[in-house]
């Protein structure tokens, strides 16, 4: 079986031009292994976050450059909170994570990198109203008025283990009436990029949850390429990098730009678009995006909702 994710503009039908909530994703900023240094790209994007003021900044992991025996992880994070964590909080912007490989992943010999990863966002906790938070900051969920988010993570490429398949079931029944509802995850489900096979994980019972319940968006970063796919109700958003190794979209020759993505949510709708570096204010065109990306599960996608309001 084949996915195939029609791409969509997502650019939706307003009665206001003044979105309800501004939602900011980064992801894969790190460089080199051990990297302490952060370059123009992080930094400029930090700078226009600020500026935007979004009601949240998600990262969708890969903020340090781990997952390697011998380096200095409280090097690396204090290098990451200076460039990024703190200018946020000082400019009161929520700062909510989910775990990278490179930053605590869940295999038993990264285990003192994952330990380290908990306790520095521990002590960076942001001031949400959250739903369950007896796992952050490696899975939890939180509120901002009429949008669930749910963090989890997806560091072992597989099947999601029940202890998140469950805190993922009864958050979303719980919340079952917000009008939209977004999981933030580091490794796609689906295939974006020119990676690996195994850099996705195809969970088709987290897939089927998800529509069950209605999510609306599924962020995930890894890949190091925007595309906002869609399939069956649910658009699923490949992240572009800040930091090194940007890649190239499954049938594109070129690589990637760096960038961010914006989310904003109006009264009836809601728009996803990217900001691409240096300077981050050029949105991505996506008229210059693959019509279509193809996947291993051979389920084939006949139709988009690029006009459907919430």
């Amino acid at each position: 079986m084949r996915f195939i994710f029609l791409f969509i503009c997502l650019s939706f039908k307003a009665f206001s031009f003044t979105p309800l909530q501004r939602i900011a994703v980064i992801s894969d900023l790190n460089n080199s292994y051990g990297s302490t240094q952060y370059g123009l790209d992080v930094k400029n994007a930090i700078t226009s976050l600020i500026k935007l003021q979004p009601d949240v900044v998600l990262s969708t992991g890969d903020m340090v450059a781990g997952q390697k025996a011998g380096l200095d992880y409280k090097a690396m994070w204090s290098a990451f909170h200076e460039v990024v964590t703190i200018p946020l909080r000082k400019s009161n912007i929520p700062f909510a994570v989910t775990v990278g490989n490179h930053d605590g992943s869940a295999y038993a010999k990264f285990a003192n990198e994952r330990s380290i990863y908990a306790e520095e966002f521990k002590s960076f906790k942001p001031n949400l109203n959250f739903s369950d938070d007896s796992n952050y900051p490696l899975f939890y969920s939180f509120e901002i008025a009429e949008v669930l988010f749910l963090s989890i993570d997806s560091t072992l490429v597989g099947p999601l283990g029940l202890l998140q398949m469950n805190m993922l079931e009864k958050e979303l029944n719980l919340h079952a009436s917000k009008k939209v509802k977004v999981v933030f995850t580091h490794v796609p489900l689906f295939h974006f990029a020119q990676v690996n096979e195994n850099e996705s994980f195809f969970d088709l019972n987290l897939v089927s949850l998800l529509e069950r319940h209605g999510v609306n968006l599924y962020l995930s970063g890894h890949h190091h390429s925007y595309y906002p796919g869609f399939y069956n109700g649910i658009h699923y958003v490949s992240q572009g990098c800040l930091g090194a190794g940007a890649t190239k979209l499954v049938g594109k020759t070129e690589v990637s730009p760096r960038s961010m993505t914006m989310i904003e949510i109006f009264e009836n709708h809601f728009e996803v678009f990217a900001l691409k570096g240096p300077n981050y204010t050029e949105r991505i065109n996506h008229l210059e995006l693959p019509a279509s990306i193809e996947s291993k599960n051979k389920i084939l996608i006949l139709k988009d909702k690029s006009e459907v309001l919430l």
